[in-house]
């Protein structure tokens, strides 16, 4: 697999092949630190509250916001930051039931 077909694969489960040309244009990409879009309370909440704020502002201007938030539905997304939404607070009503 090469490019954005390795996106396609996750862990041991294969997901359904969906459109993923949008990533190439998703502002995320260049930043690496994975804390910033997957927050930990590890850290403490104050540290957890900046990563989250940071990844938000950084959706904010991205032109594939909308894109990146539907697909993250689309997968019933449960964790992280996708499209300037932080899909593992419980009162995000946005989820997919599981």
């Amino acid at each position: 697999m090469t490019g954005h077909q390795d996106m396609a694969f996750l862990g041991a489960a294969v997901l359904p092949e969906r459109d993923t040309g949008w990533m190439e244009e998703a502002l995320c990409a260049y930043y690496w630190d994975p804390e910033i879009w997957f927050p930990d309370s590890q850290h403490g909440s104050l540290k957890r509250e900046r990563d989250m704020a940071t990844a938000i502002s950084i959706c904010q201007d991205c032109p594939v916001r909308a894109e990146c938030y539907a697909d993250a539905l689309e997968r019933g997304e449960r964790w992280g930051i996708w499209g300037g939404t932080d899909f593992y607070a419980p009162e995000n009503k946005h989820r997919k039931a599981s």
